[in-house]
């Protein structure tokens, strides 16, 4: 039975030859398999189509596909080249139109040129303040690891989180094309919207996630420390001693929490008010922001957009079943490596 694959080479040559033969495309198929040749028979338009190919070009290959040759000679490598090195933020699409080189030769150059496109990371804008206060973090508490080895699986990252796909900046498109990580980065300011969700993520694995209605004040925080996050931090740990941490946000810091705080974990408590502060603009020495929340709204949205509440609620507790304990346990004790880098670069941001 005649079928439409592609033909090898060797089969092209044999349509040529029985064509010659027998000179009817029927004809060539009755005989194909003369000889023993048990490959299926070509189709009467393959046939037709490789004789006037060989007729027109003396060849059996393909035709040429229509459009510009892609040579790449010394002078377009180095114009390549020296474009990326200029402009590392250009695009594929404009840098090939600036140069007037076919965007897939420009793809397969860099790529040839061992360079690489680094997708940018978004970092908050850091104050000077902020630097020393994230310096002075850091060696407290790695002087407080040294002393306690097991303290760094005591400690509870705390923090909340909007599962949202607005109000965010599109970083698909942004690329920075370079030999070697550049740690590109783009500053966006502190805001957050949707459906406002706590978790915790410690050695032992996640506590929570916990939802709030609405947005969070220091009255529903405090609510849900008090019915939610300490109840099941108490079930996790049991006896053994635990420390809370929690970022700067107002809720956090508020006199109501600050009191609460110190009155049910009295110096077992990370965060701004209480004796140990947790530096501001800080989501690369918080577990929760470097290692949960991206990868958790990857699962989330997986399939795409969710249209109800009710289904996003739904989803988010399914996916936690990808945060087993040793994932949560390798997460925070990624932070003492971090804490150490962040010393080293004086209170900088640490771009992974």
């Amino acid at each position: 039975m005649a079928t439409h694959t592609r033909r090898s080479r060797h089969s092209r040559i044999k349509i040529i030859e029985m064509f010659a033969r027998y000179s009817s495309c029927g004809d060539v198929i009755r005989h194909w398999a003369d000889g023993g040749d048990l490959t299926a028979a070509p189709s009467p338009k393959t046939i037709r189509n490789t004789v006037r190919r060989f007729r027109d070009t003396g060849s059996v290959s393909d035709r040429l596909r229509s459009g510009r040759a892609s040579v790449v000679n010394e002078r377009t490598r180095a114009e390549i080249s020296a474009s990326v090195e200029m402009l590392p933020r250009m695009s594929g699409r404009i840098r090939a139109e600036v140069l007037g080189i076919p965007r897939t030769t420009v793809r397969r150059e860099i790529k040839n040129l061992g360079i690489k496109a680094y997708r940018c990371s978004k970092i908050f804008a850091l104050k000077e303040a902020d630097k020393s206060e994230r310096s002075e973090f850091s060696c407290r508490l790695l002087g407080m690891l040294d002393e306690d080895t097991n303290l760094i699986d005591n400690i509870i990252w705390s923090d909340e989180c909007r599962f949202t796909l607005g109000g965010t900046c599109n970083t698909s498109n942004c690329y920075y094309y370079s030999d070697t990580n550049p740690h590109f980065v783009i500053e966006e300011p502190n805001i957050s919207v949707g459906l406002m969700v706590w978790c915790g993520v410690c050695s032992r694995g996640l506590i929570g996630p916990f939802f709030f209605e609405g947005y969070v004040s220091a009255d529903s925080y405090k609510m849900m420390l008090d019915t939610h996050v300490l109840p099941e931090a108490r079930r996790v740990y049991g006896p053994a001693n635990f420390i809370l941490q929690q970022d700067g946000a107002a809720p956090h810091r508020a006199k109501l929490t600050v009191e609460y705080l110190n009155r049910i974990l009295p110096n077992r408590w990370i965060g701004l008010g209480g004796k140990f502060p947790f530096p501001s603009r800080s989501p690369d020495l918080a577990p929760p922001d470097f290692g949960l929340w991206g990868t958790w709204k990857k699962l989330v949205f997986s399939d795409g957009a969710i249209k109800t509440l009710e289904l996003l609620r739904r989803k988010i507790t399914e996916t936690t079943t990808y945060f087993t304990q040793p994932v949560c346990k390798e997460i925070c004790h990624s932070v003492k490596r971090r804490l150490e880098e962040c010393l080293r670069n004086f209170g900088e941001h640490i771009c992974d």
